[in-house]
């Protein structure tokens, strides 16, 4: 199912790199302790600072800052305990296993190794958003609600089952939902029960938005609509079931007359050639369908394409 893979890719296209730095060494003085010493803040006399990972939650909702971790080191420069004292809770557990990975000199007091306590310390930052960036996080939710409300007629598998467990961790805060909404999809014994399931999860998310954001599901619900029946409809059959089809194209249009004023042009042309309808039921040919179906999916390349530029 490459339109999962695809899907699962516009997810997470609005996040860039990062860059993780660790703050320099405060010149704190040691200060002997049952053989153990107090070196204030580290990161300047390590010798194999391991920088954590960024992880995919927290760039999720643009979580970054300072981390500190409090660590013990033994006589021979090995870190032995390490604790996050602050930062975002996204960010700890990543620090602690980079600075558990660290290599210190060893210390020693009056000619002899001892044990040093102090922190390491992390500096999480996102870069600052171009507008190829600012421009595929304001398309975020409408990939989002465009994967989940396709589904409902493209049969799961494995790999849509752990996109949908992903999802549930990862959804950007604006959006209300929760993981136990996404386990119940993932457990779903029918398309029906699955169907009901991305109604509920999509109407939370909807919840109280406005302006840009409610556009963004609101288009994605319809887009999504298109496409899964684009998927269900076979060419023997298109007649009898296009009805679905062409009642979610005709909303993506109505939504169109009246974009936010924050998307760009380049996107909005692209969207409306795709969903280019004038209301002429002959011309939803099996062709037209395929045609669509294939050039929702050339959208999505062309955001993440624009976001690696």
């Amino acid at each position: 199912m490459g339109i999962k893979l695809c899907f699962f890719m516009l997810l997470f296209f609005g996040f860039g790199l990062l860059d993780i730095s660790a703050q320099a060494d405060s010149g704190a003085p040691a200060e002997q302790a049952a053989k153990t010493v107090s070196g204030g803040v580290l990161n300047g006399k390590a010798t194999n600072l391991v920088k954590p990972p960024f992880p995919a939650a927290a760039k999720a909702v643009r979580a970054e800052g300072a981390v500190n971790v409090q660590v013990t080191i033994d006589e021979q420069g090995n870190v032995i305990s390490a604790t996050a004292v602050s930062g975002h809770p996204l960010l700890r557990a990543g620090a602690v296993q980079a600075a558990r990975a660290s290599k210190f000199s060893p210390t020693t007091l009056e000619g002899k190794p001892v044990k040093v306590t102090g922190v390491i310390v992390y500096n999480f930052t996102l870069p600052k958003a171009d507008e190829s960036e600012r421009e595929s996080q304001r398309l975020i939710p409408m990939g989002l609600v465009m994967f989940l409300t396709a589904l409902k007629e493209i049969p799961g598998d494995a790999e849509s089952d752990q996109i949908l467990l992903d999802l549930g961790e990862e959804l950007p805060a604006t959006m209300k939902s929760d993981r136990a909404q996404f386990e119940r999809l993932v457990k779903a014994k029918s398309q029906g029960e699955k169907s009901k399931i991305i109604d509920e999860i999509v109407a939370a998310m909807r919840k109280d938005l406005s302006g840009t954001d409610a556009w963004m599901i609101d288009l994605g619900k319809n887009w999504g609509g298109a496409i899964g029946e684009a998927f269900r409809i076979s060419d023997s059959e298109y007649k009898r079931d296009r009805q679905n089809f062409v009642r979610n194209l005709e909303g993506m249009n109505w939504l169109l007359e009246s974009p936010p004023k924050d998307i760009s042009d380049v996107s909005l042309g692209k969207i409306r050639a795709i969903a280019e309808y004038n209301g002429e039921t002959d011309r939803i040919t099996p062709q037209f369908i395929n045609n669509f179906f294939k050039t929702s999916l050339d959208f999505i390349d062309f955001m993440v394409g624009e976001n690696k530029k």
